[in-house]
Formats: C-alpha cells, sequence, structure tokens
C-alpha cells in the first residue's frame, strides 16, 4: 500500500512540474540583478552619463565609475576607428553577454544610434541578449541594416526588424565572414565530406522567404566580397579565384531561386573591387535579371 501511494504521489508531482510554463529566457541576455555601472573606456563622460540616464528612466539604478575598477555587470562605451575591420563614418557595434555590454561607435551620429537600439532592447530588467552592427548612417538613402548572422536570432526577432521596416530598404544579413546561417546546397555538392553549416544553426528558409516576398524592402544579404573563411574551407577556393567565381554563382542563384527574389545584396565594403570580380558581378546580373547591391 504504501509503495503505491508513493507511485502515485511522484506521478503526481511529475506531471505537475511538466505542466510549468518554461521561463523564455536567452542565456546571454543581460539579466540585472543590481546596480549597473557605466564605464568610461575612450569615450565621454557625457557619453556615460547619456546611457545611465536611458537606464534611470527605466527604472534600473546606475552609476558612473573608472574603468580600473571591477564590478559584476557593466555596459562600456568605446569610440573606435574601425567597425568589424572596416572604417565607416557612422557605425556601431553593441555586443551583449550576461556580465558585460559593450558599444562601439566611430561617431556621434554613431553613438546616437546606439543609444537607440538600447532603449529598445530594455525590457524590464533585461537587456536583450544580442549582437548588433549597424552602419546604416553610412549607407545614407541606400537604407538599414540588421544583423542576423554574428549569432542566430529568434525568427519572431527577424519578422519584428522586417516588418517595422516600411519606408527604406533593410539589408539582413545572415552571412558574415565567419558565420553562415542560412542552408547552402552548393556546398552540400561542392564538397559532401565537408559540413560547415549545421542545420541547427541556420534559419528555416521557408520562413525567411515568405518575410522577403511579403516585405520587397528587405533584402537578402550575403558577405561574399570579402574574405569568408566557410566559403574557402568548404570549396578551397577563394571567391575571388575562377573556381571560386563558379561557387559564388552558383550559390547566388541558388538564394534567388529558393528565395525568389529580385535583390541580393553581397557585403559592404569601403575597399575598391577588384575589377575582374565586379565585371562577373554585372555578369550575373545580366544572365538572371536581378539586382546585386553592393553598400
Amino acid at each position: 500500500m504504501r509503495r503505491a501511494i508513493q507511485i502515485l504521489f511522484l506521478a503526481l508531482l511529475v506531471s505537475t512540474s511538466l505542466a510549468q510554463p518554461k521561463q523564455q529566457r536567452r542565456v546571454d541576455d543581460f539579466l540585472i540583478k543590481n546596480d549597473v555601472i557605466v564605464v568610461d573606456k575612450n569615450s565621454t563622460m557625457q557619453n556615460c552619463n547619456d546611457i545611465a540616464s536611458i537606464l534611470t528612466n527605466n527604472g534600473i539604478g546606475c552609476k558612473v565609475a573608472s574603468p580600473f575598477i571591477s564590478f559584476k555587470q557593466k555596459i562600456v562605451p568605446e569610440k573606435v576607428i574601425t567597425i568589424a575591420g572596416v572604417a565607416y563614418a557612422d557605425a556601431l557595434q553593441i555586443t551583449v553577454t550576461p556580465r558585460k555590454i559593450t558599444i562601439k561607435y566611430t561617431s556621434d551620429k554613431a553613438f546616437n544610434n546606439a543609444l537607440n537600439y538600447l532603449r529598445e532592447m530594455i525590457s524590464g530588467r533585461r537587456i536583450e541578449g544580442r549582437n548588433i552592427t549597424d552602419w546604416s548612417e553610412t549607407m545614407g538613402l541606400k537604407g538599414g541594416f540588421f544583423d542576423a548572422s554574428s549569432e542566430l536570432l529568434p525568427m519572431e526577432q527577424v519578422e519584428r526588424a522586417i516588418n517595422k521596416n516600411k519606408d527604406n530598404d533593410l539589408y539582413i544579413r545572415v552571412v558574415d565572414n565567419n558565420n553562415w546561417r542560412l542552408w547552402c546546397e552548393t556546398f552540400e555538392m561542392a564538397n559532401p565530406a565537408v559540413k560547415p553549416i549545421a542545420a541547427s544553426s541556420v534559419y528555416d528558409r521557408e520562413i525567411l522567404r515568405d518575410l522577403l516576398v511579403k516585405n520587397r524592402r528587405a533584402v537578402l544579404m550575403v558577405d561574399l566580397i570579402t574574405p569568408n573563411k566557410i566559403f574557402e574551407q568548404t570549396t578551397g577556393h577563394s571567391q575571388f579565384s575562377v573556381e571560386g567565381m563558379r561557387f559564388v554563382r552558383a550559390i547566388v542563384e541558388e538564394y534567388v531561386d529558393k528565395l525568389k527574389i529580385k535583390r541580393i545584396c553581397l557585403g559592404a565594403t569601403s575597399d575598391k573591387i577588384d575589377k575582374r570580380f565586379a565585371d562577373f558581378l554585372k555578369f550575373l546580373e545580366r544572365e538572371n535579371s536581378i539586382e546585386i547591391i553592393i553598400l
């Protein structure tokens, strides 16, 4: 009898625990438990105070302090010359980890844009854990930018970014120099022995296709005009070699066909593109009746 009661109690305990809703939280969120410290690193005291003001207005305790003091949670603004290895006029990069938020910027305009991002990312006692690289001020009339390559974001987050953008082009980067977030059948055929992309690390292609078709101002961005580590490891060639350009063509044509798009961005660069590669991209445009954009 005692054994039966124990089994019944255990069953009730398990069923109750399974019924509890799971708390939806990303492991890299910046969860605020105590006062947050804003640390000046090659920035200005005014910029630190501006960040502190945003936190305070959201009910978050905040202090501005010296960078030489150790704190459990801190936000570090830093003025830099380049972002992602390239010198853009007005660029920013925000990196969020559970204990530290780094805000890099190249100009006052970029810093103000970073403040706007920070306001959007605050939710109660949590700052959304994600990485942002944005040089929209440099792009001017070319539109805005959304980094979906540095990490795999929830699809809802990508959808919100696309839906919020109604008036200008928005470049959705899914491939950068070190990350490939969109399944590529060309790679499968190029080198079956190498598995550069895990199925768990890519976006759902059908959902992304529907989002791009629904909002024509959203432009897929696949960074292939700067050296790409995954491309070279898989194909054994640089994108700029004769063999490499054949793979670039196959990838572009695959994405254009599978995602039903007429425009694709192949990256951003402040350097002049090699003439042979530029002529190759013009050929791709003519052959596929598409627009290839270089920022």
